[in-house]
């Protein structure tokens, strides 16, 4: 969204966003702190997620050629991922399968993994995305590979 603000010459929007945003933020913060450090992360992540991006999505999209529906169109696939995802840890959790901290984490990264391939792969935004990560992906690695034969 910063390059939005700034190509469209809007660097005046953009610190005002960040002046109402970050004043948000700190009052979120000390609002958290009664309950110690699990109060502020919560109180931060929660704000951070239901007030502070979709502002800026307003905000950087009430002026010029991207509009906020357009942010919410891009990260649709990834948001429906993270549901499954934390839906799945959750049951998984829940069952009680693995007692061992260590061994729940390693699981628990697995299936965040393929439950966020799973939801991507069925949408078809989800797919577009997949694809043009191979396609940076392999470009990427292409150019690693020049680099190192040099």
């Amino acid at each position: 969204t910063g390059w939005l603000f700034i190509s469209q010459a809007r660097t005046d929007d953009m610190f005002r966003y960040g002046l109402v945003a970050s004043t948000i933020i700190v009052a979120a913060i000390i609002g958290g702190l009664p309950w110690g450090a699990l109060g502020v992360a919560t109180v931060y992540a929660l704000v951070w997620v239901t007030i502070i991006t979709p502002m800026l999505f307003y905000w950087v999209g009430r002026k010029g050629p991207v509009r906020p529906r357009d942010f919410y169109i891009t990260v649709a696939p990834a948001f429906c991922a993270a549901l499954g995802v934390l839906a799945a840890i959750f049951l998984f959790r829940r069952s009680g399968l693995v007692a061992n901290p260590f061994a729940g984490l390693v699981v628990s990264a697995v299936i965040a993994g393929a439950v966020a391939l799973l939801f991507l792969y069925l949408i078809p935004a989800g797919r577009r995305a997949l694809f043009d990560f191979g396609a940076v992906a392999a470009i990427i690695l292409k150019k690693r590979e020049g680099d190192l034969a040099a």
